[in-house]
């Protein structure tokens, strides 16, 4: 995998974690403090984001990463058998690998969260 894809990825988390605590800031009662600071994150894009931010989002990122790439050990996850054959089986299907199917999934889901963070910003979010 790419460094391009571990910033897709950071970028992807950082959109579901804002959607996320805009939904949680709206519904719950947060400290005024949180409050400010989850809404100056919510309106940030990720290429915006400070460094360090930033490196919050490549930690999941890199966890996906670990994920797609098998790895196992201490705080990795283990791709279930059954979604790690139906991915290998419809990169077979499109005849590319499966790290391109791969990529390719997570580029429309990319694009789908981008959809969703576009409607709930026009939504008031």
């Amino acid at each position: 995998m790419t460094d391009t894809l571990r910033e897709q990825l950071a970028a992807l988390e950082h959109d579901q974690w804002a959607l996320w605590a805009a939904d949680i800031a709206r519904t719950e009662a947060i400290t005024p403090a949180r409050l400010e600071r989850w809404q100056r994150l919510i309106r940030t894009p990720y290429a915006d984001l400070t460094e360090a931010e930033k490196d919050q989002d490549r930690e999941w990122a890199d966890r996906v990463l670990a994920l797609l790439n098998g790895a196992q050990g201490a705080g990795s996850i283990v791709l279930r058998e059954d979604v790690a054959t139906a991915l290998a089986v419809e990169a077979d299907r499109a005849h590319v690998s499966l790290q391109q199917y791969t990529e390719f999934v997570i580029g429309v889901g990319l694009g789908a969260l981008s959809k969703m963070r576009a409607d709930a910003e026009k939504g008031g979010a």
